[in-house]
């Protein structure tokens, strides 16, 4: 997850902020939520790997210069 940080880091004018958000959101949300269901609490947690690992990644389809005309 470093690379998709670090873009948005350049892509928010060199601010911590939007990858700390994005870093605090991936880290916290497995240690909010909760199932009733057993099978939806086994699930859970390689559906959300696998998705922080990849949306984080759609910030590199954004380039720095749409970023600076937005």
């Amino acid at each position: 997850m470093s690379i998709p940080l670090a873009h948005v880091f350049e892509l928010g004018g060199d601010t911590i902020w939007a990858p700390a958000v994005l870093h605090f959101v991936v880290q916290s949300v497995p240690k909010v939520v909760t199932f009733e269901n057993a099978e939806a609490a086994a699930s859970f947690p390689l559906w959300w790997m696998a998705s922080s690992g990849l949306l984080p990644m759609s910030a590199l389809l954004v380039s720095r210069g749409q970023a600076r005309t937005c």
